[in-house]
């Protein structure tokens, strides 16, 4: 039964609203095949944020076929596009096309397993990303040149995905101004980072970043003015971090990573070594090198029940950590885009 038209928009797109994309998708499907009101304002929930990730590729090329015939337009609803580790060959053409469709698309994360065809970098899209992550294990020139200079609305940028050979002038310091995010490793730094008043950095080192001894304090030395405007820098436990603390004068929020349980591996970092009884003695360097420093998170592991992170919060006053819960999403919050 059609709903009373007496009873305004709002109050049914109140109700669609509460109901969560993925964890209530089957009901919000079943509720809106009972109007056509219903029907808009659950399109406008299902089609926001598509996900494909870690299957089959007949879900997503489906998916985009749908959005292609659909008279109602329905790319036009799609502000967010994730693909990770899915097979785009067989509809990488399809694909294409439907990213065109995508007309107001702001958030993009292209992870596929492999993909052999162009991947579509060369062509010219009618969107303005806001965020983007390429974790194409591969190299395409057309990224760099052609796709990265069409979107200069870019404020977030994750990039795990081959680079050219150092000396080659990869991007214009036009590009990408309004950055503000950054997410990869030393290479992809040292390409975004110069010129740009990049406020949040997570500094991921690759394989290489670890084979090579971290990172020349020559390199630092050449970003110190980039690395003055941070606000937040979350690295790994192991990076090399005493060649950049002093170039962190404006930091705020530093976010300590660690890949084991086991803090005692700073042992081999001169300006945060520590066991973890005399942590707060330590850390005292860092909050009297950096004057902005509000506190440091380190990650010590994970509550397996909640599925929270477990952090050891210090600030100036702290005689010993505090130990804090934050779901993926707090732990995180510093690297979205506002």
């Amino acid at each position: 039964m059609s709903p009373s038209p007496r009873f305004p928009t709002e109050l049914f797109r109140s109700v669609i609203e509460h109901f969560d994309p993925v964890d209530d998708r089957p009901a919000l499907c079943n509720l809106s095949s009972t109007s056509r009101l219903l029907r808009l304002e659950g399109q406008r929930i299902l089609y926001d944020r598509v996900s494909f990730a870690h299957e089959d590729a007949n879900n997503a090329i489906k998916f985009f076929t749908t959005i292609l015939a659909s008279p109602e337009r329905l790319a036009l609803l799609v502000k967010a596009c994730i693909i990770e580790c899915v097979d785009l060959r067989r509809g990488q053409e399809l694909f294409i096309c439907a990213l065109k469709a995508m007309v107001n698309l702001t958030t993009l994360h292209l992870q596929p397993i492999i993909c052999t065809a162009p991947t579509g970098y060369c062509q010219r899209y009618p969107f303005q990303l806001e965020n983007l992550f390429v974790g194409f294990k591969g190299y395409d020139e057309d990224l760099f040149t052609v796709f990265l200079p069409s979107q200069p609305r870019l404020k977030r940028l994750e990039m795990d995905t081959l680079l050219p050979p150092p000396g080659f002038q990869l991007i214009q310091d036009s590009v990408c101004q309004d950055l503000v995010v950054l997410v990869g490793d030393w290479d992809v730094v040292e390409v975004f980072l110069p010129g740009r008043h990049i406020i949040s950095l997570m500094l991921m080192p690759s394989e290489d970043d670890e084979c090579r001894g971290y990172f020349l304090p020559t390199s630092v030395e050449d970003l110190s003015r980039e690395f003055n405007h941070l606000l937040h820098f979350s690295c790994r436990i192991h990076i090399c971090l005493h060649s950049m603390i002093h170039h962190l004068r404006s930091l705020e929020i530093l976010e300590l990573l660690s890949p084991t349980l086991d803090v005692s591996t700073l042992v081999s970092l001169p300006t945060i070594t520590f066991p973890p009884e005399q942590a707060a003695k330590k850390l005292d360097k860092m909050f009297s090198t950096c004057e902005m420093l509000q506190w440091i998170d380190l990650e010590v592991g994970t509550d397996l029940l909640r599925r929270d992170k477990i952090f050891h919060r210090w600030n100036r006053s702290s005689e010993k950590g505090r130990e804090i819960l934050l779901s993926e999403t707090e732990a995180r919050r510093w690297w979205k885009v506002i």
